[in-house]
This record gives structure tokens, sequence and C-alpha cells, in this order.
């Protein structure tokens, strides 16, 4: 499956914009100095886009692929697929079977508990450091958070089956995520914590 955006096409024009761009100024005898006041900004902007752009669609963005040893890394490339977050999207509802393991880019993900009246309540959020869907290697089919975009972004996914095969593997994946979950579980106590009003149990 690999990796890679629908967004790629975008990615290479907004790179030539630049290059064009560049050109325009005629860096190569007088630097950026040369660019007229209407140049400079669109070259700033467009610097920025193929930045966010290049770490969007870099799995190594997210800090738990990218802390895998190199064997893992590898054989995890071609299970990766990259996918467009956009905002509100869900990820997974609460009681929900989960179909996929999803590595937030540059996308932050919400984790919401929900309570028996339908209210819910914030309890974590994920972005690049991390992994939604840890219930999934942690013993459940399913998860009693619901899962929601916070924040308009890309990331990788993987399929429920691949991710239990390779948490079954055991070795440096394991022990990657297990650090990954009681981390996780530390700064949601924290979080409850500072929150003004007591989660059920």
């Amino acid at each position: 499956m690999g990796y890679g955006f629908q967004g790629q096409g975008q990615r290479a024009c907004w790179k030539l914009a630049c290059w064009k761009l560049l050109e325009a100024c005629d860096t190569s005898r007088k630097g950026l100095g040369s660019c007229s006041a209407a140049t400079l900004p669109r070259l700033g902007s467009l610097l920025v886009r193929n930045a966010v752009i290049d770490a969007a669609s870099n799995p190594l963005t997210n800090r738990l692929l990218a802390a895998l040893p190199e064997p893992e890394s590898q054989r995890w490339q071609p299970q990766l697929e990259a996918v467009d977050l956009p905002l509100g999207q869900v990820l997974y509802e609460s009681g929900a079977t989960l179909t996929h393991v999803v590595f937030p880019t540059t996308a932050i993900v919400s984790l919401l508990y929900v309570m028996e009246n339908g209210a819910s309540a914030e309890i974590a959020v994920v972005g690049k450091e991390g992994i939604v869907g840890i219930s999934l290697f942690m013993g459940g089919e399913s998860t009693p958070s619901r899962a929601v975009v916070q924040s308009t972004g890309q990331g990788f996914r993987m399929t429920a089956a691949a991710m239990k095969d390779e948490f079954n593997r055991a070795g440096p994946v394991l022990h990657l995520l297990l650090r990954y979950t009681q981390a996780l579980i530390v700064a949601r106590k924290e979080y409850q914590r500072l929150m003004p009003w007591p989660l059920a149990a």
C-alpha cells in the first residue's frame, strides 16, 4: 500500500512556484535583496506551505514512528497508508470495533469520554507524538471513547490486523507502545485532574 497523499501534485506546483519566484529575484547574482516587496511575502508563504506538506507526508514526523528501530521501520512502511484528517472527522465512535489505528503527523485528534446521557467530555488529545486507537492492542476490539479530529491535518493509518500482528511480535514494538500507553494514561489523569468537573469512573 505504502504512503503518499493525493495532494502530491499540489506540492509539486508549490515547489515550481517557489523556483519561479526565486528566478524572478535573480538570487544567483543579487540575493533575496533583489526581490520586490510583493514577491518576498509570496515566496515566504510558499516555502512555509512546502515545509508543512513535507512534514505531513513524512511518516517520521510522527514521533512514535520515528522511534521505531530501523528493521521495524522498514517492515512497517508498506503497511502505512497516508490519510487526510479534516476538522470534525470521527475516527471511531464509543463502543465501535476498531478497524485501524492512526498516527497523526500534522493533525490533532481529541479523545472524548461519552457519558450515559450522551454528553461527552475531552479526556486527552493526540498529535504527532502518538497513536489513536491504543485499546486495539490493550485487550479490546472496541473503545469506550470517541475520537474526533480537532485540528485539520494529515497522518498515517495501519489496519487493526497489521497492528495486532506487530504488537504480538513483542520486542521493540511492544515496549515502545506500552511506554506510550503508560505516558498517555498519566497525561490523561493529569488532564482530568485539571478539568472543572469530575468524570465518572
